[in-house]
C-alpha cells in the first residue's frame, strides 16, 4: 500500500488511444490568424495625461504634480512614490 499522495500504480496509455475530442497539435496552420493589436491595445493601457508620472515601482500614475516623488541615487532616472519609498530598504 503506498503512503497517502503517492501514486500506487498507473497505466500509459498510447496517445493514439487517448479519449480526446480536438487534436492539438496536427502541425497544420491555425485556420485563421488573429488580428495583431497595438501593445497599447492588447494590454488595455491608457495614455497617461500629458502632465503626469508614473512610479517605476508600483506604477500608479500622478497628475500635476500632485505626489510627494523620491529620486532614487545614483541613477536619478526615475522616480518612486512615498507609498513605495517607505519600503525599500535605505543603507546606513
Amino acid at each position: 500500500m503506498a503512503d497517502e499522495g503517492q501514486i500506487e500504480h498507473f497505466e500509459q496509455i498510447p496517445p493514439d488511444e487517448l479519449p480526446l475530442e480536438v487534436e492539438f497539435n496536427s502541425g497544420d496552420p491555425p485556420a485563421r490568424r488573429p488580428r495583431e493589436l497595438p501593445l497599447a491595445e492588447r494590454v488595455n493601457i491608457a495614455d497617461p495625461p500629458a502632465e503626469s508620472s508614473v512610479c517605476m515601482v508600483c506604477m500608479v500614475v500622478t497628475v500635476n504634480g500632485t505626489a510627494v516623488e523620491y529620486i532614487i541615487l545614483p541613477c536619478g532616472h526615475a522616480w518612486v512614490c512615498a507609498s513605495c519609498m517607505e519600503r525599500i530598504e535605505v543603507p546606513n
